[in-house]
């Protein structure tokens, strides 16, 4: 199961390791890549993370889960609604199926791909088995995910060395880097960012059906700014149901995988069947998704059980790690023939547009998308490249059309396909469109106009079945125009509709079936290259377009003799250079058959010395904009302006009411009554001087922003190096922010030592409410906090009970602001706090402690002392109720040491066989005949529903005489209306009970085994109660059974209840060889030392909290092992090491 993430920003921007891709293949990808972006996106969804995991644990959700179809699912968001959105894990046979076996290691093609060279991310419920034979020395772990079988099983499936020959992965010199899904978005951009170029992802965050929603925006995001990230993605196991594809899957930009069965020998469409398992499109806007097939029935491959364990499997997650491994094949031989690696677009482009046809009709349908993978087919395209194929990567400026001409020899079929990676969309609603830009291909000649397929939805949208159709393609971005022509010449044209966002669509174009016409002629060399910018770090250069005989497709820029960037343009900017420095350019041509051309002229430039500033050079720098707008300057290449004023703003229900600090603000007008016109979509930019950072290392922009209204756009932070040519985004907000001012604080010290300008710029949003306003601008020059709070004072004792005290102290006082406290236990640091109380617990009765307390401030200060308090703990109270272990209770006499409660609204109620309502609790007992349970019917007396409470409580329970209990009980909970089951526990005799397990809906039609661990209570008298509340109506009847109370001794090895497979022994007392340090632990990693390990014998690693629910449960493979507690939140946690002859548990403490 899942390890909490270490995913910090620090981490994935600056520490990613890479050493599967050539670095130079690496930084060519990342000057292609907008990086600053995807920093964005990483920043955003690290903070998004980190709320999630903070959300399950105040709610006690679990951070993994398993359904019940048993497949493994890991935290990946919540919804709008607040519920946890899971991701679900959705060799040779598989390679002929798709003809990887022809163009892999001694294939009938002789290319002998392997994937050499190609790192692949790996996104699953958990990692590939690093010590698996069959992949060990080709994997690394992104995250500290821990082996699963279904990670080890994809894992192998892509790269698995074919120790055993039937279990051959399909890119056998490929690499893995393994990841768990939570935290993917952050993890995606990482490794894209460093220059990664492909993903395999089994795994799929549910969602609703059809919609383009959060998850698959946030993708496109990823991928639209990662032009050579190509992520694939399983379609989903959902059974054959039209419409049944929902999440990431819907990403428009991403490439979704259909599962069909084996085809040993293609002739025809009739040959491949799809898979029963495998989802069904269509999103609810009629794209074609899923996108291509793959096989992924019986799949065999390596697994986690032991290091040489094989197994078959079936679903979408192994057809789609057979794709990306076809994909490895083909990077790999595209970078052989080219220099480069293929876009992600272009990659597309290619399996599409060569794969085979499937279904009862020509073109795409919802079952298969585009057809069967055909990996021969796509490496000939390669090799035909520039004769009877095309290969181009270009760019569509607005109102622009992109031509080129072909030959038909009219008959060979032309196959004629464009992908580009669109902008990531809106989250959509009903059957409103996910596309941005909407490109338009089209093939031209003999008096004819050859359109794409299409998939065109009757008024009800539900002709699942019926066949493509062609004509314009509004829907996707993929379009293909397949025909066999008449002999002719024709003319491929890209055009599109509207305004292109970002003003530009790069995309991809393939052409197969061309009449043979070798290409060998370069295009002439540029001319007139020409610095048209020079400034201290960057240069600005244009040239002459080059001409070719087909058309150029871009051109390739060298500094010093080094090519450092590649243009689809007549410009390129370079950047990174050094002031009072020289340098010497030239630029050469290169066609879509890979001619390049001769060098350019070469033109020396020398970069200017870093500027004087005059502008904003002492610091603190602030501006409130009471008299007027200081040294900012409205631009005059804006829409907009941003305007001074004070109150509120002249429209109701957006605007600021009044400054943040003062009567005046800057706000932007969004009415559209004005002149100009505010809405949609307009800019106000807002530049300062230059400002001089050049006196420390550390300096931060903090300003008030308001973003109020219903129609709200975005706001962003932008600076410049270059004296303002060009500008970077820092920081940026969306969406209406709340109608208070908030304060945003960010950080410059990237750019000390350099003169900066800085931009502030507005967009209002779709309408008049979109009014957003700025304050209080500071420019900060930080100066190390040296000083430290005041102590704590008056700590006091209250609340002494036997086993715990609560302690409260006055707060103390900092320069800037104290953070916590640490509390101090007889010397020794038991916790911390972030208010000026605690309650210390695990306290053993009538015993003497001696607490004091420190404050800390946020710049790691520590405070003297406070005051000591001498406190004694209660004796534990008697108990003349359970004191002997194991306690079992099956209700067959009666409802032994239990009592209901008489203040609650209804009963629990001793019953047989089953309760009286259909559908709703169980036929039998768990364990004899007998059970509890609650009745919500509402004919009866007292009414069942809704909402009713039933209390059930214990006898006092003595666990005073040992150090490690536990209480297990089976659970029913059956119902299209239930509601939820709770287990509380007190330790002042009834006074008080705090909730320490709970479950809510249905849990299934079976019985349920809880086990909730109790040692956090050990030396004390305990009481439990057992709640249940009914849900909305009568189909909420919850029972319980079989109630056991455990004292496990040291070296005790009862049976793990959430292992079937082991069987209870006894071996009594002995060293349990099982070592957890530091302990307690306050860094980032405890440690686990088990020299009893054998790897011959199945071992099981199993953490869990003081509730029970299980945090970690994977296979150890090693004596010992790190595991991260980074985002586990403060408290005991229990780890058990499960062999089938044992179970050896042992406590840790995280501060």
């Amino acid at each position: 199961m899942i390890t909490k993430k270490n995913v910090l920003l620090a981490f994935l921007l600056f520490s990613i390791f890479v050493t599967a891709q050539d670095k130079a293949d690496r930084e060519q990808i990342k000057q292609q890549t907008n990086v600053q972006a995807l920093q964005k996106i990483i920043e955003q969804s690290e903070r998004q993370l980190k709320n999630n995991f903070t959300k399950a644990t105040k709610q006690k959700i679990p951070l993994s889960r398993t359904n019940k179809d048993g497949a493994l699912g890991v935290l990946y968001s919540f919804d709008k609604q607040g519920n946890p959105v899971y991701a679900y894990d959705d060799n040779v046979d598989a390679a002929i199926s798709c003809r990887a076996n022809k163009i892999w290691r001694g294939g009938s093609t002789g290319l002998n791909l392997t994937g050499s060279g190609i790192e692949i991310g790996v996104w699953e419920s958990g990692a590939a088995s690093p010590t698996h034979q069959e992949l060990r020395g080709s994997t690394s772990n992104g995250d500290g995910a821990l082996p699963t079988n279904h990670g080890t099983h994809t894992g192998g499936t892509l790269i698995a060395k074919g120790i055993v020959p039937a279990a051959r992965g399909f890119a056998s010199e490929a690499t893995l880097k393994s990841y768990t899904a939570t935290g993917m978005v952050a993890e995606a951009a990482s490794f894209a960012a460093a220059g990664g170029i492909l993903a395999n992802n089994s795994n799929s965050p549910i969602g609703p059906y059809g919609l383009y929603d959060d998850n698959a925006r946030d993708m496109d995001n990823v991928a639209y700014n990662a032009p050579f990230y190509l992520h694939c993605k399983s379609a989903g196991n959902n059974g054959g149901r039209y419409g049944s594809i929902y999440g990431n899957q819907l990403a428009k930009n991403l490439f979704v995988v259909a599962n069909a069965n084996d085809v040993p020998n293609y002739t025809g469409p009739t040959s491949v069947t799809m898979a029963s398992s495998s989802t069904y499109g269509p999103p609810k806007d009629w794209r074609v998704k899923p996108d291509i097939t793959n096989n992924g029935v019986d799949v065999y491959s390596s697994d986690a059980i032991s290091d040489t364990s094989y197994s078959s499997k079936t679903g979408t997650s192994m057809s789609t790690p057979a794709t990306a491994g076809t994909v490895a094949l083909l990077q790999q031989y595209y970078k052989s023939k080219n220099g480069v690696y293929m876009k992600a677009a272009t990659a597309k482009a290619l399996v599409i547009g060569t794969a085979d046809e499937i279904g009862a009709h020509d073109g795409p349908d919802f079952r298969g998308g585009w057809g069967l993978v055909n990996a021969e087919r796509a490496a000939a395209v390669i090799t035909n490249n520039g004769a009877a194929a095309v290969i181009e990567e270009t760019r569509l400026r607005s109102g622009g059309t992109y031509t080129r001409s072909i030959t038909s020899d009219g008959r060979t079929p032309l196959a004629v396909t464009v992908v580009w990676n669109d902008p990531a969309g809106t989250p959509t609603s009903g059957n409103a469109l996910a596309l941005v830009n909407d490109l338009d291909l089209r093939v031209i000649g003999g008096n004819n106009t050859y359109f794409p397929w299409v998939m065109v939805p009757n008024a009800t949208y539900d002709n699942y079945t019926d066949p493509a159709q062609k004509g314009d393609n509004f829907r996707d971005n993929v379009e293909k125009i397949d025909a066999v022509l008449p002999a002719g010449t024709y003319r491929i044209e890209v055009t599109h509709k509207g305004t292109l966002s970002n003003n530009s669509q790069d995309f991809s174009l393939v052409i197969n079936g061309i009449k043979t016409n070798p290409d060998t002629i370069p295009p002439t060399p540029p001319t007139n290259v020409t610095a048209v910018g020079v400034y201290s770090t960057t240069i600005a250069l244009s040239w002459n377009a080059a001409t070719d005989n087909i058309g150029v497709t871009s051109y390739e820029i060298f500094q010093d003799g080094v090519r450092v960037g590649t243009s689809t343009d007549t410009a390129y900017t370079v950047t990174g250079l050094r002031p009072l420095t020289t340098y010497r350019f030239y630029v050469k041509a290169k066609d879509g058959a890979g001619n390049v051309s001769t060098n350019s002229n070469t033109v020396s430039v020398t970069t200017v010395a870093t500027p004087a500033c005059t502008g904003v050079t002492s610091f603190p720098y602030t501006e409130s904009f009471e008299t007027d707008f200081g040294v900012w300057v409205n631009a005059t290449t804006d829409d907009i302006q941003w305007t001074r004023d004070s109150g509120g703003t002249p429209s109701t229900g957006t605007g600021p009411s009044s400054g943040q600090q003062g009567a005046y603000y800057i706000y932007t007008e969004a009415s559209t009554n004005v002149s100009p016109v505010g809405s949609p979509n307009k800019v106000a930019i807002l530049d300062s001087p230059c400002i001089d950072l050049k006196g420390t290392a550390d300096y931060s922009m903090e300003f008030g922003y308001h973003m109020k209204g219903t129609a709200m756009g975005t706001m962003e932070l932008l600076v410049s190096t270059d004296n303002g040519v060009t500008y970077s985004s820092l920081w940026s907000k969306t969406g209406t922010q709340g109608s208070n001012w908030n304060q945003a604080r960010v950080s410059l010290s990237p750019y000390a030592g350099s003169v900066i300008k800085l931009r502030i710029k507005g967009v209002t949003g779709s309408g008049w409410s979109s009014d957003m306003a700025l304050d209080n601008l500071r420019i900060l020059e930080m100066v190390p906090d040296n000083e430290s709070p005041t102590p704590p004072t008056a700590v006091m004792a209250s609340s002494v009970s036997s086993n715990s005290i609560l302690l409260s102290w006055t707060a103390s006082t900092d320069n800037v602001g104290v953070t916590g406290y640490d509390i101090f236990q007889d010397g020794v640091k038991v916790g911390t706090s972030a208010s000026s109380s605690y309650q210390v617990v695990g306290l053993s009765p009538t015993t003497a402690y001696r607490f004091y307390v420190r404050a800390t401030d946020a710049a790691g200060n520590i405070s003297g002392n406070s005051n000591v308090v001498n406190v004694t703990t209660t004796a534990t109270p008697s108990c003349s109720g359970v004191s002997v272990f194991p306690y079992t209770e099956s209700f067959e006499t009666g409802l032994g040491m239990w009592t209901n409660e008489l203040g609650d609204d209804i009963q629990w109620t001793r019953d047989s066989g089953g309760t009286p309502s259909f559908g709703t609790g169980p036929s039998s007992g768990q364990q004899g005949a007998y059970y509890l349970y609650t009745e919500a019917s509402s004919n009866t007396t007292p009414v069942g529903n809704p909402n009713k409470v039933a209390l059930l409580t214990s006898d006092c329970i003595d666990l005073s005489a040992g150090s490690n209990y536990s209480l297990e009980f089976g659970y029913h909970m059956r119902g299209n209306a239930m509601g939820k089951m709770e287990v509380l526990l007190s330790t002042d005799d009834g006074n008080t009970y705090t909730s320490i397990w709970s479950r809510s809906g249905s849990q299934g039609s079976n019985w349920n085994q809880a086990v909730v661990a109790l040692s956090n209570y050990a030396g004390t008298v305990i009481k439990l109660q057992i709640k249940g509340v009914t849900g909305n109506s009568w189909s909420s009847d919850m029972a319980i059974d079989h109630i056991k109370i455990i004292s496990i001794a040291k070296g005790n090895t009862q049976k793990d209840s959430f292992d079937d497979a082991f069987t209870e022994k006894e071996e009594g007392n002995e060293f349990t060889g099982l070592i957890l340090y530091p302990n307690p632990v306050s860094s980032s990693v405890v440690h686990l030392y088990y020299p009893q390990y054998d790897e011959k014998v199945k071992t099981i690693f199993i953490v869990r909290d003081v509730l029970g629910n299980t945090i970690e449960k994977a296979k150890l493979y090693s004596y010992k092992m790190d595991y991260s507690v980074k985002y586990l939140p403060a408290g005991m946690y229990f780890v058990s090491v499960v062999t089938p002859e044992k179970t050896i548990n042992k406590t840790f403490v995280k501060k």
